[in-house]
């Protein structure tokens, strides 16, 4: 079959997501970038909403972090990110849904809030969410000793905490003790450090997101929920 190819935008979490998976499975993929602020009208006839990732290998299109990387998983069995038991692997699917429900909507829509007296509310959302996955950590992974999509899923929207911090005064809550120790043992993987970017990155990116400028299908989505 045809080598992957990734459609991407260069701080996108959810593009991160899925170049996680490709690292950990050493598969080689091309990659695609896609300027979001001034989505190609090509672009949605590959992807309808014109959003990132979108992934083609061979006749298949597949679209939304998630689904690709459970296509991934099926498509490129080695070093398997998913637990064979299916009770484990039904809980890391629970860890993955919690992660869209509850972390990425008070994520961005603490970012995205311009007024200073509704912040404090974003931020107190944003850490009981963080508290709650906090609590899902089952030993040095999401599903205990088996490290897996559950772990990927989360760890991009770690990495952009401290441009969080910057723009919202966003911290990590005090009783997230586990959370911090899987978040140090992330950034020794190999596949996280090969796409790793410093703060200053997601500040300069997201500068658009902070000063409510920004125009991109994920802002416009999250203002509107």
């Amino acid at each position: 079959m045809s080598t992957p190819k990734l459609f991407s935008a260069p701080s996108c979490p959810f593009v991160q997501r899925s170049r996680l998976v490709f690292g950990e499975k050493a598969v080689a993929y091309e990659l695609r970038e896609i300027d979001l602020q001034h989505t190609p009208d090509w672009y949605y006839s590959i992807s309808p909403t014109g959003k990132v990732p979108c992934l083609q290998h061979g006749k298949h299109t597949v679209l939304e972090s998630t689904i690709i990387n459970e296509y991934l998983e099926e498509v490129f069995p080695q070093s398997p990110l998913l637990p064979k038991d299916p009770g484990d692997r039904a809980y890391c699917r629970y860890v993955i849904a919690r992660t869209d429900q509850a972390l990425i909507p008070t994520f961005y829509k603490l970012l995205l809030e311009q007024n200073w007296e509704n912040r404090d509310h974003r931020r107190k959302a944003l850490a009981e969410a963080l508290t709650e996955l906090n609590g899902l950590i089952r030993g040095a992974w999401f599903a205990g000793d088996e490290f897996g999509l559950a772990d990927l899923t989360l760890y991009p929207f770690l990495e952009r905490f401290g441009m969080l911090r910057h723009y919202r005064d966003a911290v990590l809550p005090e009783e997230a003790d586990a959370l911090r120790a899987w978040l140090a043992r992330m950034r020794e993987r190999a596949s996280v450090r090969s796409l790793m970017q410093a703060d200053s990155f997601y500040i300069n990116a997201y500068r658009h997101y902070a000063d409510g400028s920004a125009q991109s299908i994920t802002a416009r989505e999250m203002r509107d929920a």
